[in-house]
């Protein structure tokens, strides 16, 4: 998974569904992943972009994907900020750890 493949889902060209299924994952393996339904991915892709920020980085984590940040002229993934958060920005260590907390 590239972060031109996500950035692509996020500029609209591309939907989640495509972009998990470029990764050869099934909503069933996703679901099972994030423990969630099956039926609850289908209503993350289908309300995307209209989902809070940590489900869909958690939903990233489950198909393989990583979001990137930037800060200070760097760019950082989303895992790299979870595993070294005095690597990024202030405003980027409160998403990831924001992502962290989530309640499907």
């Amino acid at each position: 998974m590239t972060a031109a493949q996500v950035s692509q889902v996020m500029a609209g060209s591309m939907t989640l569904a495509e972009l998990r299924r470029l990764n050869g994952k099934t909503q069933a393996q996703v679901a099972e992943s994030m423990g969630v339904s099956r039926g609850r991915i289908g209503s993350i892709e289908r309300d995307f972009p209209h989902i809070h920020y940590p489900v869909l980085v958690r939903y990233l984590d489950a198909i393989g994907a990583d979001l990137m940040f930037g800060a200070g002229g760097q760019a950082f993934s989303f895992r790299e900020i979870q595993a070294d958060p005095e690597k990024a920005g202030s405003r980027e260590r409160r998403l990831a750890d924001r992502a962290g907390r989530v309640s499907l």
